[in-house]
């Protein structure tokens, strides 16, 4: 076991300082941004997550493969750096399973609940990379409970031991282009985001493949779509290239494709409470 290995069995998370370059974390936020001033009028509004700041709407998610440019957020999931962390991790076979986004603004009061993002079988490893493409502001800086990813949590009883002050919180101060790879077993939440302005996360969340055919279950198209995806996003990150018209199809099956087979349920569940006050200090 790696000395990565044995620190992430540990605490649940590694972070990785200046991971982006700031060309990237521009490209990202623009491709956001443009994608949307084109939707947020017309009958593509309905993809995006939106609150009220202020007394306007405010998006607060979509899905970044289907709404936006695909080129920056391709291009971003396809460094090196991060995928040789991931591929530590996870395994050689390390799918991205799911990609969605989160932004914060001033006075939305958008709380990210305590909460495990899934509960699994823990032969394997699942873990989420967030891609921060602003800083985390103090009031919104990200809460972890370290070591928490070992088994299934009661989130009444973390909430508890948190407002009781007997958790041992931590936490995680993010700056533009830092990445944060956690277990997907992770206890996190952050407080709403008091001062101006917004900040922007990309996640993606990577299972081995050999976990989403064994236990989900999940079809073997699927994992070799979402593969093909994988291998055009570090294809686009080595050259640096835009996505060309052929590169649609790689892009539109891994986005369309059945998941699982018909008939089968999914087990793979998080779980989470509402996010409560608790010390600053923690």
């Amino acid at each position: 076991m790696t000395g990565l290995q044995e620190r992430f069995e540990s605490t649940g998370y590694h972070h990785v300082p200046g991971a982006l370059d700031d060309r990237t974390r521009h490209a990202v936020r623009g491709a956001w941004d443009d994608a949307w001033s084109r939707d947020r009028c017309g009958p593509e509004a309905d993809a995006w997550a939106v609150l009220l700041a202020a007394g306007q709407t405010v998006p607060s998610g979509c899905d970044p493969l289907t709404r936006l440019s695909p080129g920056p957020i391709l291009r971003m999931i396809g460094d090196r750096a991060v995928l040789g962390i991931v591929r530590s991790l996870v395994g050689e076979d390390a799918v991205p399973s799911v990609v969605w986004s989160l932004e914060k603004h001033a006075g939305d009061g958008n709380a990210m609940r305590w909460h495990q993002d899934a509960v699994y079988d823990r032969i394997y490893r699942v873990v989420t990379v967030g891609y921060h493409i602003d800083a985390t502001a103090p009031s919104e800086r990200l809460h972890v409970l370290p070591g928490s990813q070992c088994a299934a949590q009661d989130m009444d009883r973390v909430e508890d031991t948190i407002r009781q002050g007997t958790a041992a919180v931590a936490t995680i101060e993010s700056e533009a282009g830092d990445v944060l790879v956690h277990d997907a077993m992770l206890v996190h939440g952050s407080a709403p985001r008091a001062e101006p302005g917004s900040r922007l996360t990309i996640y993606v969340e990577y299972r081995p493949a050999a976990y989403v055919l064994a236990r989900e279950p999940g079809t073997e198209a699927w994992v070799d779509a979402r593969q093909a995806l994988l291998a055009l996003a570090e294809e686009l990150a080595r050259t640096g290239r835009e996505p060309a018209p052929e590169d649609r199809v790689t892009i539109d099956r891994a986005i369309t494709i059945d998941r699982r087979p018909e008939g089968r349920n999914q087990s793979f569940k998080g779980s989470a409470a509402p996010y409560p006050s608790f010390s600053r200090s923690a």
